[in-house]
């Protein structure tokens, strides 16, 4: 991350249980919740197993196979250093899940 900055940063693996290619870059959103109210946006880069990672954008998962992906978020420096609360949303498919970090 650049200076002042830090990532928050979520391995998923998504099966893809459709019967169409699903873009990477649409499988869902990610938003973190830092102290009850300041919000930061996630993005998706996806695992490759020749170059490491590679852009969502260009990547989509064949119907039935299952594709790493992270969800990078950045944030302020503040939000890795305190102790006040953080929570990650992660919205799929018109369902919302909620992880409290702390």
């Amino acid at each position: 991350a650049d200076a002042g900055k830090v990532y928050i940063s979520v391995d998923v693996d998504v099966v893809n249980k459709g019967k169409q290619n699903l873009p990477c870059d649409e499988i869902g959103k990610m938003i973190a919740d830092y102290n009850n109210g300041y919000r930061y946006s996630g993005f998706v880069v996806v695992k490759d197993d020749t170059t490491g990672f590679t852009y969502a954008n260009i990547t989509s998962i064949d119907p039935l196979e299952t594709q790493g992906i992270k969800w990078l978020i950045e944030c302020p420096e503040e939000v890795g250093e305190s102790s006040n609360p953080l929570h990650i949303e992660l919205s799929i498919n018109g369902e919302k899940l909620i992880h409290t970090i702390r």
